[in-house]
C-alpha cells in the first residue's frame, strides 16, 4: 500500500449547518495497512497539521475490502478563521471531499 499519510479520515461528523466538521473517524497509517480506528475533534486535526502531522481522506473501496486514497486534508485560512479542506479554496467552511458521514 505504502504510507499515504500519519493519518486516514474516513468518516466524518459535520455540524448541523454542514459548515464545520465536528469530529472525524481516523485510522493511523502504518504503511502496509490502516490500523484501529479513533475519533478526533476538529481542533484536535487543526492542532496536529499545524504540528507536521499529515492526513489524508481514504474511501471505502468494497470490492476489495480495503481502501482507497482519497485526498490530502490541509488548513485554508480564510478571514482569521481556520478551515479544514482537501482543495485551496479560500472559502469559509470546512470540506473534506466525499469522505462518508457517520
Amino acid at each position: 500500500m505504502g504510507k499515504w499519510a500519519d493519518y486516514c479520515i474516513v468518516g466524518v461528523h459535520l455540524s448541523a449547518d454542514r459548515k464545520w466538521v465536528e469530529r472525524v473517524r481516523i485510522l493511523p497509517d502504518t504503511g502496509d495497512l490502516l490500523v484501529t480506528g479513533l475519533i478526533m475533534l476538529r481542533q484536535q486535526i487543526l492542532t496536529g497539521i499545524q504540528r507536521g502531522m499529515t492526513f489524508t481522506t481514504a474511501l471505502p473501496d468494497p470490492l476489495h475490502m480495503s481502501y482507497a486514497k482519497g485526498q490530502s486534508v490541509s488548513i485554508v485560512t480564510v478571514d482569521g478563521v481556520d478551515y479544514l479542506r482537501v482543495d485551496a479554496t479560500p472559502i469559509a467552511g470546512d470540506n473534506l471531499g466525499n469522505a462518508p458521514e457517520f
